[in-house]
């Protein structure tokens, strides 16, 4: 799910139990700007600022957690992509394994030939 601030935020100031003119006051804005905020799914950091004073709460958690989520994801990502490369290579192994094996089982076909002949001809 995508982080959208402005109903995180809305949701504090209910409840705090605060009207949307109060909070437009205390962050020094208006009413109309207050509905804007609150449709915003990003923010000026500066102004996130001042909205976690006044609401008396860390919004910056919320990227943090998500800044971490991101980061996980990445790794589990990254760790697939190895697994991928790994069996891959296994893969790989495993088919010269098998050709070599051929050639071995040739030469060893080679070999009772060629010593068949030579009992022959003494």
């Amino acid at each position: 799910m995508e982080l959208h601030i402005g109903i995180i935020i809305k949701q504090r100031v209910d409840e705090l139990g605060i009207s949307k003119a109060e909070f437009a006051r205390r962050i020094n804005t208006t009413s109309q700007n207050i509905y804007g905020i609150f449709k915003r799914k990003s923010i000026d950091t500066n102004l996130l600022i001042k909205i976690s004073q006044v609401l008396n709460h860390n919004f910056f958690q919320y990227f943090t957690s998500s800044v971490i989520k991101v980061k996980e994801e990445k790794e589990m990502l990254n760790s697939n992509i190895s697994i991928v490369d790994l069996s891959d290579k296994i893969s790989n192994i495993e088919n010269k394994l098998q050709i070599a094996q051929k050639e071995i089982s040739l030469k060893d076909k080679i070999i009772l030939l060629l010593e068949e002949k030579i009992g022959k001809s003494k």
